[in-house]
């Protein structure tokens, strides 16, 4: 992976001003097509803009939908036909969208574009606004996102605890699909969020949380969080030790997070009959999986975590970490220049950090830069 897609798919670090744009909401009862003009009012040129689809649920919250829910058949810009997305059709506790993508080029300032909708009837509201991003790049100072989006932070957090709070909703979407409170968690995979689920679930009651890595430093993270044993697969005999620390019965749940075939192996292993299982870590591609043993003759509940609910997990890990119940400041391990982001990127590949934040105003760190 090149040096410049590695830099966007970081996602930590950058504190982001969000501004808000306003569309006209369009509403429509019936089948027909209906058009949407977007001018773009500031100074900055943005990529070619994407309509989201919103509708308003019965307990008066507007939520994101799929294509599904809304009746949408087709979306155009300018006249060139877009492709409909639906990453979770019709599922309201999901940030799953119905956009269009056409085929222009950014708009400029004082520039307008057209969308064209071809909906099919019935559904209750439709809204749309626009989500411009900026043609700078991942890292860009800027943001426009739709104000129900935008969650605005206490003016004393510290800007690297602001930085992990998109991660820290994969954390506490895993860690609360299932109640931990007297439970015993194995946690596969102490990496940032890893380490982040550990002190969710002790935060929720959990009776022990296990933890299994191949990082030395980061079992000490661990520790640092809350896990009550923590074991290295290169060094420890990870069935024999957990078998005596859960007497014999296995974890009640298990949260993978590592994405490793042979940690999700040794998880459901360790899984008791009837326990639930979270996975968060993705492979990256296909492996061997005895789902007759560790599923189906286990009786095993299984949750797939993608991202995390809206509004519901922001709400919950915003009081997590206000109440004091979470800590995430240990997590963060190293701060960085962000001219200094090779360094940072060599130092995450080594797994001999936490958290790292780069800075791209080194004057606003808040601790000491590596």
């Amino acid at each position: 992976m090149s040096t410049k897609k590695r830099m966007l798919a970081v996602l930590g670090a950058i504190a982001v001003l969000a501004v808000v744009v306003g569309v006209a909401p369009v509403s429509a009862n019936q089948p027909g097509t209906y058009e949407v003009t977007i001018e773009n009012k500031t100074d900055f040129q943005y990529f070619t803009p994407a309509l989201v689809a919103t509708h308003k649920g019965n307990d008066g919250f507007f939520r994101i939908g799929g294509a599904a829910s809304f009746g949408v058949k087709e979306i155009a810009e300018n006249g060139n036909r877009g492709q409909l997305m639906s990453a979770i059709a019709g599922n309201a506790d999901f940030f799953a969208q119905t956009v269009g993508f056409g085929a222009g080029g950014p708009v400029a300032p004082g520039e307008t574009v057209t969308f064209t909708i071809e909906a099919e009837a019935p559904f209750n509201f439709l809204s749309w606004a626009s989500m411009l991003i900026c043609t700078n790049d991942g890292f860009t100072g800027y943001v426009v996102v739709p104000a129900q989006n935008a969650y605005a932070d206490p003016p004393d957090m510290a800007l690297s605890i602001a930085s992990l709070q998109e991660n820290f909703g994969n954390a506490v979407h895993t860690a609360t699909v299932t109640d931990v409170a007297g439970r015993k968690v194995l946690v596969t995979g102490a990496g940032p969020v890893g380490l982040m689920a550990i002190a969710v679930a002790k935060a929720k009651g959990a009776r022990a949380v296990y933890t299994t890595d191949i990082s030395d430093y980061r079992l000490d993270l661990a520790m640092t969080v809350g896990a009550d044993l923590t074991l290295n697969p290169l060094d420890d005999d990870v069935a024999g030790i957990l078998s005596d620390a859960t007497e014999s019965e296995g974890v009640d749940v298990l949260f993978e997070m590592s994405g490793a075939p042979a940690a999700i192996e040794t998880g459901f292993a360790m899984l008791k009959p009837g326990g639930v299982a979270a996975l968060l870590g993705l492979p990256g591609k296909k492996i061997e999986f005895d789902f007759d043993d560790n599923i189906i003759f286990k009786g095993a509940t299984v949750y797939g975590i993608v991202g995390r609910r809206i509004s519901q997990t922001w709400l919950e890990m915003r009081g997590l970490i206000r109440s004091g119940a979470v800590d995430l400041s240990p997590i963060v391990t190293h701060r960085f220049a962000f001219d200094d982001y090779e360094k940072a990127f060599e130092l995450m590949g080594s797994g001999q950090c936490g958290k790292v934040v780069m800075f791209p105003d080194p004057s606003l760190a808040d601790g000491l830069l590596s």
